[in-house]
């Protein structure tokens, strides 16, 4: 019996609940337009490390209570805030600070 491949992972899937995602599979989801990146940093915080093209800002406090569902995915400075986010599908960026690497590499490419 032959085996299945395995089937690549999706920012939208069921599985990605509560997972810590890489700033360029974030940054390809996006593109595709199968995530939504909220943004819970401070004004602060985006001004000095800049923000992802596309990031939403949004209120920590509204997403803690109540954060969004699947094709969701959260991104703060130290991934502290992002995890309180965790639940009903949604996802949070590893290494926050990546992803502006990650669209300088895929936007250098394209």
């Amino acid at each position: 019996m032959a085996e299945d491949a395995p089937k690549e992972e999706s920012v939208t899937e069921p599985r990605a609940a509560g997972r810590s995602l890489d700033p360029h599979e974030v940054w390809e989801a996006m593109q595709r337009g199968d995530a939504r990146l909220l943004d819970l940093r401070t004004v602060l915080e985006r001004r000095r490390y800049g923000a992802p093209r596309g990031a939403v800002p949004v209120s920590l406090a509204r997403h803690v209570l109540k954060p969004e569902a699947e094709g969701t995915v959260y991104l703060c400075q130290h991934a502290v805030r992002s995890k309180a986010t965790l639940r009903n599908g949604a996802a949070e960026v590893a290494g926050a600070s990546s992803l502006g690497d990650a669209r300088a590499s895929r936007s250098s490419t394209h």
